[in-house]
């Protein structure tokens, strides 16, 4: 998984990413915090999802950048994750 992290297709990318939260391979989670603040809106929205997934506290500052993104996804994957690790103060957007 690792190597398809690095794939010139955004999609194999993006797919992995969620694949990586899905599965909770949490020996990839340290890979996921350069891929959340410098790429596209769709990995920035699949890294988001995959740190809910985790519940990891250690991404709340890069969740509460993603909520101020021009990509309504991006917030949304970015809501969910922090109501995950028990942050509900931005449930209207989940709803």
């Amino acid at each position: 998984m690792r190597k398809l992290l690095s794939s010139p297709r955004k999609d194999t990318r993006v797919q992995t990413l969620l694949a990586i939260g899905s599965y909770h391979r949490d020996d990839l989670l340290e890979e996921l915090y350069p891929i959340a603040t410098h790429t596209s809106p769709e990995e920035e929205e699949a890294c988001s999802w995959a740190f809910g997934m985790f519940k990891d506290k250690r991404a709340q500052p890069i969740l509460e950048r993603h909520l101020q993104s021009h990509h309504p996804f991006v917030k949304l994957a970015a809501s969910w994750g922090l109501y995950q690790m028990g942050d509900h103060s931005h449930l209207e957007m989940i709803k």
